[in-house]
């Protein structure tokens, strides 16, 4: 059985309280800045499922190690050699413990994300940053009686080494050489045994107006760290596919929204191109690039 996406995100700290600065239904410009909203919604009919003593305990360690030997002016059969190393690692490793922990979710209707567009301040947003897109926050995990500890630990070490084999120069069999090494490591550890309740994680879904179709595109966003496991409605699991469970993005028809009399497709021109303006196939103004 393939396993579900990871759609809900981590947030970098614990910090923010719920019913605070990151709420349910806000749409925010950017994915690392859920904390940034540009407009709530306001009240929302959402589920709640609950989980008690949830533990979770996450380890991530990576290493590099590369190495170069040369011999310098080789086509003069030059006796000097070198040889250089280097080496890297990374380590962390964090363990979450809650009393209990709340998902908070919400399924946006094609109602709610038709209308994200017409909000003044998403269409200032779209139109200073072409291109672009906003996020609607769909998802909340709530920790509540938390403790956790984190370790984290990284390290950069090389060295090098120069040889000299005077045997071609001298007729004797005599080399020498220099060496030098360096290594560099950094630890950093942080613990709390008792939090007030706090925003854990965040699932998000991304809306952005398609630059050709001109439609209002959305898909729910993957890559977090955690899985959904919500009840929903009907009383089905939740599994983190979300509204979309294809890979593609919805399409969904915009009418009757104007970005402030500013075309996204037709006055825009990408960089290397040339553009003249025509007419489709419906009798519609479009952009031709060559």
């Amino acid at each position: 059985m393939k396993s579900p996406p990871k759609v809900y995100f981590i947030l970098p700290n614990t910090d923010i309280a719920p019913n605070t600065a990151i709420q349910l239904g806000q749409i925010v410009p950017s994915l690392r800045e859920a904390h940034r909203a540009l407009f709530a919604p306001g009240t929302l009919e959402s589920f709640t499922a609950t989980k008690h003593d949830f533990k979770l305990s996450r380890s991530d360690a990576s290493s590099i190690s590369a190495g170069l030997l040369a011999r310098f002016l080789a086509q003069l059969s030059s006796p000097v050699s070198g040889r250089f190393n280097i080496e890297k690692s990374a380590d962390t490793t964090t363990h979450w413990a809650f009393k209990s922990i709340d998902t908070i979710f919400f399924e946006p209707s094609q109602g709610y994300i038709d209308g994200i567009v017409e909000n003044t301040l998403v269409q200032k947003h779209l139109i200073k940053m072409k291109l672009s897109a906003v996020y609607i926050i769909t998802g909340l995990k709530i920790a509540r009686g938390a403790s956790y500890s984190r370790f984290a630990s990284n390290a950069l070490g090389g060295n090098a080494k120069i040889n000299i084999d005077a045997t071609a120069l001298t007729g004797i069999p005599v080399s020498a050489g220099s060496s030098l090494a360096e290594k560099i490591s950094h630890m950093e550890q942080e613990s709390c045994t008792s939090c007030s309740d706090f925003v854990w994680a965040v699932r998000m879904r991304k809306v952005r107006i398609s630059f050709w179709s001109k439609r209002l595109v959305s898909r729910q966003i993957r890559g977090g760290e955690l899985s959904s496991c919500a009840e929903n409605k009907n009383g089905s699991i939740d599994d983190g596919w979300g509204v979309n469970e294809g890979s593609e993005d919805e399409e969904r028809e915009i009418e009757e929204i104007e970005l402030e009399g500013v075309d996204l497709g037709v006055r825009y021109t990408p960089k290397g191109f040339r553009k003249t303006n025509m007419v489709d196939e419906f009798g519609e103004e479009c952009a031709g690039l060559w």
